[in-house]
């Protein structure tokens, strides 16, 4: 279905080029224009992964901006053998929050969004505002909060700090799946309710099947926002190893090869270099596997209103 309809897109395109000689330079320009941007997008990972293969500082430093004479993989070899950076540890604690956070994350968005969908009760559009108020605010504002609140339980330095904050169910997350159920109709509630359905049979079985396309898309993105967030893991988290991430590892390792005199570190940029790409590729295989979910969001099929 989706071939044929990009047939039929291209067949208009190259019909409408025919039609008129004017289009054609707009979409020339507009293909090196995209070229270029892309290019810019690639550049940096390109480098960054052209220079993880040299040999020591004074490789880089004479030339930064091109390949390595005599490719080496020293480097992905040595940061498994740092004793300090901990590169398995550190997958591991990253691991765990990406797939509890999200997890968490969605479990709260999808019951608050379907209950303040389907079900009239009272103070309703207050909770509802009271959801949408943390979109308005600024991060500014309420982080310090947070800590405190957060520290005055004795959470800080604690992978139930960061999990507890996704348990708010509120957000673009919230909004989204509360669209989705407003649109689904209510006849599956009443003829499952007619048939002797409870509520719980009712969200599990009717409604919740109809929003899972878009549930898996967000729990997607929260893994990859998850895996790359720095500053929750490094203001709620701390600095003590056991709890260190893969983001608060890589700015961990920055320090060490810029402002140490340590051997295994001072000035060695290929070696860290080669942490980055170690650290990108999970991203880059889950969004080859699942790009397809994450650049469409699939609100599913049956009675729409």
């Amino acid at each position: 279905m989706l071939n044929t309809k990009r047939i039929k897109i291209k067949k208009n395109a190259d019909n409408v080029a025919r039609r008129n000689p004017m289009h054609k330079p707009h979409l020339i320009a507009l293909f090196v224009f995209f070229c270029i941007y892309a290019f810019l997008i690639l550049f940096p990972y390109l480098w960054v992964l052209a220079n993880s293969f040299k040999n020591g500082y004074e490789e880089f430093i004479m030339n930064p901006m091109g390949f390595a004479e005599r490719p080496i993989f020293d480097n992905y070899l040595a940061i498994f053998r740092l004793e300090e950076f901990s590169v398995i540890r550190m997958f591991t604690n990253s691991l765990i929050l990406c797939f509890l956070c999200p997890t968490l994350s969605c479990i709260s968005c999808v019951t608050a969004g379907y209950v303040m969908a389907k079900y009239k009760f009272l103070g309703k559009k207050i909770i509802y505002a009271l959801y949408i108020l943390p979109m308005v605010l600024s991060i500014c504002g309420t982080t310090m909060s947070t800590y405190t609140l957060l520290d005055s339980w004795n959470l800080i330095g604690n992978f139930a700090s960061i999990m507890l904050i996704s348990c708010g169910g509120t957000g673009m997350n919230f909004l989204l799946i509360h669209s989705l159920f407003v649109n689904v109709s209510d006849t599956y509630m009443e003829a499952a309710e007619v048939d002797g359905a409870g509520y719980f049979t009712v969200f599990f079985r009717i409604m919740l099947p109809h929003a899972m396309g878009l549930v898996g898309t967000l729990w997607i993105i929260g893994f990859i926002g998850q895996w790359n967030d720095y500053a929750s893991a490094r203001l709620f988290l701390g600095i003590e190893p056991e709890y260190a991430t893969i983001a608060t590892g890589l700015q961990y390792l920055y320090v060490q090869v810029t402002q140490t005199a340590d051997p295994q570190y001072m000035n060695n940029y290929p070696m860290y270099y080669a942490a980055v790409i170690v650290t990108v590729i999970p991203m880059v295989i889950l969004f080859l596997c699942f790009q397809k979910q994450i650049m469409k969001l699939s609100l599913g099929g049956g009675i729409k209103e």
